[in-house]
């Protein structure tokens, strides 16, 4: 438990009065009882380990010189854990007593020797059988003669020390339970003010986003957004867009000038129609001039390949048969005239020519040597 952990040192040391006057008493009755006790265990040892020392007086000497050592031992273990509890350094105090007990018991069993002359083993196995019989009567001591004396003194020590310590750590406990809950109540003020500015932020966000889809479409923003389409060149679909224009919103103020540019596109459009078919009609003379021209050079023998190339490359079957006409031969995939209209600067003779395609495409021009190949 953490109180005993951290306090135990503090109570034990607040009780250390209750504790020597009890402990003391006790001590002191055990080891006068103890001494009675000592003479005739010790006339019952001599008698069997050492026979020539097994004398009654032997006997009052050892339990004498045992009970001075014994208090004098006491006395100096019990100051030495006394001292350590009461500087708040109660384990390193205990470990000092149990240090210093084996000197003790080591004094004990010299003392057991120098009387008796007996070995050490026999000593120390009596010295314990002593020991053994004052826990005996120790533990009588308690329940019977000390009962009341003992049970007084722990609810002393609990009133005066235990109690007041519990009390001061659940007092304590129960300030830190309060703080901590006036934190998490803050912390939980402080979340519900952050969602409730959140849920407005994202109100305001949304009201913000229909203004803005409102601005967006609104009449001056169109009329605005179809005049730079114009400036743009896109007339077909400013024109479209204008004529909406007028059918959505025929009361705007932009509504004339709509109009004006409704107008000003479909001139435009007519002038670009028209320069489109004065350019189709000079591209479709330019090719008859053109393809004239070619025809006149083929029928002389002086086209040149690059010539035919240019003119076949891409040309359909319909288109080469309505330049050249019937083909002298024809393949699956390649048609041959045996016309001389190509100039082979090589040898400077004029040969035929063949025509080959891929997928009803002119996709390659040659000389023609007279076969299909």
């Amino acid at each position: 438990m953490p109180f005993i952990e951290q306090d135990a040192c503090t109570t034990l040391k607040d009780g250390l009065h209750i504790l020597v006057s009890v402990g003391g008493n006790l001590l002191l009755a055990t080891a006068l009882f103890g001494w009675v006790l000592d003479v005739p265990l010790s006339w019952g040892f001599s008698t069997v380990f050492a026979p020539a020392y097994a004398k009654l007086t032997r006997a009052l000497v050892y339990a004498c010189g045992r009970l001075v050592l014994a208090l004098m031992m006491t006395v100096i273990l019990s100051f030495a854990a006394l001292v350590g509890v009461n500087a708040g350094a109660g384990l390193p105090a205990l470990m000092i007593v149990a240090v210093l007990a084996i000197p003790a018991i080591v004094v004990q069993v010299f003392w057991i020797n120098y009387l008796y002359r007996t070995p050490s083993f026999n000593s120390l196995l009596f010295y314990f059988v002593l020991l053994a019989a004052h826990g005996l009567i120790f533990i009588i001591l308690v329940p019977t003669m000390f009962s009341q004396q003992v049970n007084t003194a722990i609810t002393q020590y609990m009133s005066q020390s235990v109690v007041p310590c519990l009390q001061t750590e659940a007092d304590k406990a129960h300030q830190d339970a309060s703080d901590l809950a006036a934190k998490r109540d803050a912390v939980q003020a402080h979340v519900t003010d952050l969602q409730t500015r959140i849920a407005q932020d994202k109100t305001d966000e949304e009201d913000l986003q229909k203004q803005l889809d409102a601005r967006k479409n609104a009449p001056e923003v169109l009329f605005a957004r179809l005049v730079l389409m114009r400036a743009q060149g896109d007339l077909a679909n400013a024109g479209k867009g204008f004529s909406d224009f007028i059918a959505k919103n025929p009361n705007d103020p932009h509504a004339d000038a709509a109009r004006g540019q409704v107008e000003a596109i479909n001139e435009a459009l007519t002038a670009q129609l028209a320069l489109e078919r004065q350019q189709q009609a000079e591209m479709t003379k330019a090719n008859a001039q053109a393809r004239a021209a070619l025809l006149a050079r083929a029928n002389a023998g002086q086209s040149t390949l690059s010539e035919m190339r240019q003119a076949l490359i891409g040309k359909t079957r319909a288109e080469v048969l309505a330049f050249f006409g019937t083909p002298s031969a024809t393949d699956a995939d390649r048609w041959g005239y045996s016309k001389r209209m190509v100039l082979d600067p090589d040898t400077h003779e004029s040969r035929g020519l063949t025509v080959v395609f891929s997928e009803g495409f002119v996709q390659g021009v040659d000389y023609y040597y007279g076969n299909s190949q």
